[in-house]
């Protein structure tokens, strides 16, 4: 129970409770509000306020020990310690309770065992669907007569109706006044104090004997199985039972006029069987209701627009030709396009002022202003409330039963609402001084799915968040727990993963969640259950897209040796394990790290994973060779509730999810893993040692004498050698190599210089053929060109 806000209420709404999860409406229905506005047409003239007048709201409490519900009435009994000795009396003097408490099976588990036979009281025998048309016609003659003897029988009712509730206001002050005897030894009050107190609680005397009135009252507003069935109008006939009271199978009518409220909620909604439709039949024999639809067939009378005959009778006079007298068309058609030019005229007119008035007003002296007032936002909501306006007045005078079924339940009305498959902790647990809040959702926002939100570290958040690290998110009415990963979008729109949030910067997010509209705010925080001073907001964003087709990238790099190197190409070993792998990136780039790129080939046989390569230039066997790939990573598919409402009261504040790794680490007293390859050491210098300038013997001939070197630097710690002292022979065999070396030495030199010789000779034989050639070659051109003149002069002369 309670009051509508915000948005409409439909029959079979998605709705979320927060700290519960998402339901669905299976039923809701208005009820008169508890707690009425004082309005013109209700408000009465009072001097004083009477206490029965005064209004309580106070949903799930229970006034006065009884709760009422749709289908059903609660008595708080106040527990095994209150009855004490008395269990025994309160049965005899209580026969209605025991009755109640007895029962085993509601009336509607009753009427699906019952064999078309049901039995509503004791004292009424069992109606069967065959006699109920005898029984209906007896009762239309019973009414008959009992209207006549109405004036009559209303005074007997009366006494009738205040020995009733004598009868139980004895047997209730009989239990209270044992009651009082029994607890008399525990009150040292005065005797004035006793009296206010009684005079105080006077509302709560006879509570017994008032609950058994309202549910013999309740009882007697059963309706009739027959009647729900084949009644014609259940309003007409209800307003016919409350006409005529009478005493009808043990059923009692109790003739009192209990308030206006009651008259007024004879003709609502929750009042009228809704598995029922009333209607009433036409009756076409009559001229009036044959009236409202005789112009809908053909020989009804149409508009002129409409009309076959007046349609066809026009196009007749259009197609006909007056030949003598020709300047009748003439003079119409003259006529036709000077209205139609006044027309276009006019149009081009009014265009041209409200061009100049839009012109003045964005250039004249304020326009500036004005514009910056009204914007897209401005217009878009005047629209809007323009549109609900004209809603507002269509259904504003509609009655409630009629408008709730078109716009559903508005704000500010007071409803029941039925939810079921419940958890039973949710009942278990139920605390009425914890609010529970229902909330509407659209179409689609139960679903679950990837969602991608722009996101940011709250600035007085004091660590920084990690990915796959749980998350609590405050998003609409939800609030759940979910694992995100940060990203960041580069220029060419690669969404490259990010370990951690950025310091004050945004990053985008994503994670498995509720779908959620775009441009809804959210917040997140670390963790519920930790009631620390230094408690922060750790993000806040907002909803991006709900695209799946997202996709998350981590680089990697993978990184090989050189196996055997060529001139331009090398096998590589260690980037990869298989052939098969060697496969998929067969054409990726490569790189060394002496920037040397390439391109990776073909597998080899052997070893597993090596490959040939072709690179740029030659590498060496020290350089690495490495590639630089993206891998995708996936996003977690957790997500869970804050299910607050279901747990006890002690533990609503103390809601525990998913613990993150470094909490669990911190528990448990473990350190986490080191990896030696993500240590930093510190970097040490090598010595650089320079080597002496070595040049060339060539060279230095061919160096100008200011720049050959003028000394030579004795040699430091010369290695001391031992003489070899050679034999005769050998000496011999050493001389003979060194003549031959020589003369072999000498003879290459002649021969060098004889082709020198023999070069430049061929060089100039060859030059004196060129200039021969070309002397022929010119004494020709000019004997054709001599002969050319000669024969154009001839023929001119």
């Amino acid at each position: 129970y309670g009051y509508t806000r915000g948005g409409f209420f439909k029959q079979n709404q998605d709705i979320h409770i927060p700290g519960c999860g998402d339901f669905k409406i299976a039923s809701i229905s208005f009820l008169p509000d508890p707690c009425p506005l004082p309005s013109k047409e209700r408000q009465e003239k009072r001097r004083s306020l009477n206490q029965k007048e005064k209004l309580i709201y106070a949903p799930f409490s229970g006034v006065g020990g009884v709760l009422y519900d749709k289908d059903a009435v609660y008595i708080d009994l106040g527990g095994s310690h209150s009855h004490g000795n008395s269990s025994h009396d309160n049965s005899q003097t209580t026969p209605f309770l025991s009755s109640i408490l007895n029962t085993s099976q509601t009336i509607d588990e009753k009427i699906e065992n019952s064999d078309g036979a049901v039995k509503f009281f004791s004292s009424v025998d069992v109606s069967n669907p065959e006699s109920d048309e005898s029984d209906s016609e007896s009762e239309v003659e019973s009414e008959s007569n009992l209207v006549a003897s109405q004036d009559d029988t209303d005074t007997d009712d009366d006494a009738a109706d205040s020995d009733f509730e004598n009868n139980f206001v004895e047997n209730a002050n009989k239990n209270e006044k044992g009651d009082e005897e029994r607890d008399n030894y525990s009150f040292d009050e005065s005797d004035s104090e006793s009296v206010m107190m009684e005079e105080t609680l006077k509302w709560k005397d006879s509570i017994i004997g008032k609950a058994s009135i309202d549910f013999y009252n309740r009882q007697a507003s059963t309706k009739n199985v027959q009647k729900l069935v084949y009644s014609q109008n259940l309003v007409d006939s209800d307003a016919e039972e409350d006409e005529n009271n009478f005493l009808l199978d043990g059923l009692i009518k109790v003739v009192k006029k209990h308030s206006n409220n009651s008259t007024e909620m004879k003709h609502t909604l929750n009042s009228i069987e809704c598995t029922v439709m009333p209607f009433s039949y036409q009756n076409w024999n009559e001229e009036n209701v044959l009236d409202l639809i005789r112009d809908c067939f053909v020989t009804g009378k149409w508009e002129e627009n409409e009309d076959a005959e007046m349609l066809m009778k026009n196009a007749d006079l259009e197609d006909f030709e007056d030949l003598e007298s020709p300047t009748t068309k003439l003079e119409s058609n003259e006529n036709t396009s000077e209205v139609q030019e006044d027309d276009q005229e006019t149009v081009r007119l009014e265009k041209k002022r409200l061009l100049k008035e839009a012109f003045d007003s964005n250039y004249d002296e304020g326009g500036k202003e004005k514009k910056d007032e009204e914007t897209y936002y401005d217009n878009l909501k005047a629209q809007i409330d323009k549109q609900g306006e004209v809603n507002k007045s269509e259904f504003e005078g509609l009655p409630d039963e009629v408008r709730v079924q078109y716009e559903g339940y508005r704000p500010g009305m007071y409803v029941r609402m039925e939810i079921n498959l419940m958890p039973s902790e949710f009942i278990e647990n139920f605390d009425p001084s914890y609010p529970v809040i229902v909330g509407g959702l659209l179409s689609g926002e139960s679903d679950v799915g990837f969602v991608q939100v722009r996101i940011k570290k709250h600035r007085w958040y004091k660590k920084i968040m990690k990915s796959k690290d749980p998350l609590i998110f405050s998003m609409g009415w939800k609030r759940f727990q979910t694992i995100p990963l940060y990203s960041i979008q580069d220029h060419n729109g690669r969404n490259r993963l990010l370990k951690y949030t950025p310091q004050h910067l945004h990053c985008h997010a994503s994670f498995w969640g509720p779908i959620t509209p775009q441009g809804t705010g959210f917040i997140a925080i670390q963790s519920v259950s930790e009631s620390t001073p230094d408690f922060r907001i750790a993000a806040t964003g907002v909803v991006l897209n709900l695209d799946k087709s997202t996709t998350i990238v981590k680089k990697l790099k993978l990184i090989g040796s050189a196996l055997k190197i060529f001139k331009k190409t090398a096998f590589i070993k260690g980037m990869f394990n298989s052939a098969l792998e060697v496969t998929k990136f067969e054409g990726a780039s490569i790189r060394t790290v002496s920037g040397i790129r390439g391109q990776i080939k073909k597998a080899i046989k052997a070893p597993a994973g090596a490959f040939r390569a072709t690179f740029e230039d030659k590498i060496l066997l020290s350089d690495i060779v490495f590639m630089r790939t993206w891998y995708t990573m996936s996003v977690p598919k957790f997500y869970t509730y804050v299910n607050t409402l279901l747990m006890p009261d002690e533990m609503k504040l103390q809601w525990q999810g998913m613990k993150c790794t470094g909490q669990l680490r911190h528990e448990k007293g473990l350190k986490p893993i080191v990896n030696a390859d993500s240590l930093y050491s510190a970097t040490k210098r090598k010595v650089y040692s320079q080597k002496p300038l070595v040049i060339p013997k060539a060279l230095q001939k061919e160096l100008p004498y200011s720049a050959k070197p003028k000394f030579l630097e004795r040699k430091q710690n010369r290695v001391q050698r031992v003489t070899v002292v050679r034999e005769p022979e050998e000496k011999k065999v050493e001389s003979v190599l060194k003549m031959v070396r020589a003369a072999n030495k000498e003879k290459k030199r002649k021969d060098r210089q004889l082709l020198m010789e023999r070069v430049a000779r061929h060089k100039k034989e060859m030059q004196l053929i060129e200039n021969r050639k070309t002397m022929k070659e010119r004494q020709l051109k000019k004997q054709i060109l001599r002969r050319i003149s000669k024969t154009k002069n001839s023929k001119k002369t």
